[in-house]
């Protein structure tokens, strides 16, 4: 029976510790008989009952742990919490107990000093009896001091809470801080310094982030009546804490408005962006002249290429609406021919241009600036790239997380017609449900004849050969498989 069981015809020994792992079921016995017995028999300090199946090596150092009497013990053996309801009764339980004590003491007379080389001697001052006894210290008058000084603790807490809770207040505390130390005279000054000044920014970047969801949300509240209404509202709030992953600006018939393709939370939103007209003009009048003007402002900061301005001659920067600019261009150009005017420069800039020099692929809403609702356009300064070099490198925000083409749902539609526009083609492909749709339109054929799409699988297989041919690979041709 083992020979035709086993498959084996020269079997002649048929030992049953041959034909099995005997060494693995003998360890598996062995580790069996660990657990259940002569581990439990250790840690109770009992000598191997089983001495053929030997103690692990770890078994040895936890025995020793576990018997060892000078290991530290947690600070929950000694102390326990409680509550603060309990802790007033106790405190006010021993404040009454030690006020007893000291009016049944008070007509005793004054109290004797003892010496402290006497105490514990029978009939001694010290020791309890007599006539005396050494003074005992008023832990209730000690008590309450430290309660005092705990209850000023507290409140200076909440004064400073309550004065770092607005932007006021923060703002009046840096003031405070001051002009910070120079690290050459001292490093830990300085630090310090530093970190206080960091952690108040901090929290005033964080109060105005908070105040700025507060108030798109209530804006966005006041209008969310129905369904469609919190819909915008969720919109609006996630356009507010996110960043923007622009997709594609397009142009708008409005003048000086663009509309943003945005990917935003996993979801492509439209937002209008309204981009301003920016000129720079080099001019001979000072600047006390143009003080008040509503286009003009003194361009700090900035170089003109191949350092263009003549002797005496200011830069100044002109920025209106693209609205007015176009409207009164006639009046624009004969202002801008005018002898006092040096050069004007960045006419030809487009706002395509201006947005994406100033913006590029990722931006974030400004705190403070509101989102822009249904039918509103978000100013362009109201957009920051977080580029700006003037921050601290500790201030530097984290770069904006990576996004992928399989991060947000699409469809791509081809079409192709004849040139006599009676055939066409329609592809409809949807990468999220890896589906695809294809149609081909003869007006020549009938319904039923439209619907036999002949050889389409191998017109597919011979354009993906072909398109591997010509890119190396990398094309997956399984959409018949």
């Amino acid at each position: 029976f083992l020979r035709r069981w086993l498959r084996d015809a020269l079997l002649e020994d048929a030992d049953i510790r041959e034909i099995l792992d005997w060494d693995y079921y003998l360890e598996r016995f062995g580790s069996v008989i660990q657990k259940l017995i002569t581990i439990p028999a250790a840690m109770q300090g009992v000598a191997n009952p089983v001495p053929r199946i030997r103690h692990p090596d770890w078994l040895s150092k936890r025995v020793a742990a576990a018997l060892n009497k000078h290991k530290q013990r947690h600070i929950t053996d000694v102390f326990k919490r409680v509550s603060k309801e309990e802790y007033l009764q106790k405190a006010a339980a021993e404040d009454e107990r030690l006020q007893l004590d000291e009016n049944s003491s008070g007509d005793e007379g004054p109290v004797a000093a003892a010496d402290m080389e006497d105490f514990g001697i029978a009939g001694s001052s010290s020791s309890g009896g007599g006539g005396g006894a050494i003074a005992r210290p008023k832990t209730g008058v000690a008590r309450k001091a430290v309660v005092a000084a705990a209850a000023r603790r507290r409140g200076a807490d909440a004064r400073l809470a309550g004065d770092l809770g607005t932007a006021e207040g923060i703002s009046a505390r840096l003031a405070q801080l001051g002009v910070a130390p120079s690290p050459s005279n001292g490093y830990a000054a300085w630090l310090r310094h530093a970190k206080q000044a960091w952690a108040l920014r901090r929290r005033l970047r964080g109060l105005r982030a908070k105040n700025a969801d507060r108030s798109v949300a209530g804006a966005a509240a006041g209008a969310a009546t129905d369904g469609i209404g919190q819909f915008f509202a969720r919109t609006q709030q996630a356009l507010a804490r996110s960043v923007w992953h622009v997709l594609q600006w397009e142009e708008t018939d409005t003048p000086g408005e663009l509309k943003a393709w945005v990917l935003v939370g996993g979801h492509v939103q439209a937002v209008c962006v309204a981009v301003p007209r920016v000129l720079y003009v080099t001019s001979a009048v000072a600047s006390a002249e143009i003080a008040g003007s509503r286009f003009f402002s003194e361009a700090r900061g900035m170089v003109l290429p191949r350092s263009s301005m003549g002797h005496g001659a200011r830069l100044y920067k002109c920025v209106m609406a693209e609205a007015e600019f176009a409207a009164f261009r006639s009046s624009w150009s004969a202002f801008f021919a005018h002898p006092s005017i040096g050069g004007v420069y960045e006419t030809e800039v487009t706002c395509l241009d201006r947005a994406l020099i100033q913006l590029g692929a990722a931006v974030w809403l400004r705190a403070g600036a509101a989102a822009a609702g249904r039918g509103d356009a978000v100013a362009l300064d109201d957009l920051d790239s977080r580029r700006s070099a003037s921050l601290a490198p500790h201030q530097q925000p984290a770069p904006p997380p990576a996004w992928a083409a399989r991060d947000m749902n699409y469809a791509l539609l081809f079409h192709a017609g004849s040139q006599d526009g009676r055939r066409h083609f329609y592809a409809l492909v949807m990468p999220y449900a890896a589906r695809g749709h294809v149609w081909v339109v003869d007006a020549a054929q009938t319904q039923a004849a439209q619907l036999q799409i002949p050889n389409l699988e191998r017109l597919y297989r011979e354009s993906c050969a072909a398109a591997q041919a010509a890119h190396g690979g990398g094309i997956d041709d399984g959409a018949f498989a």
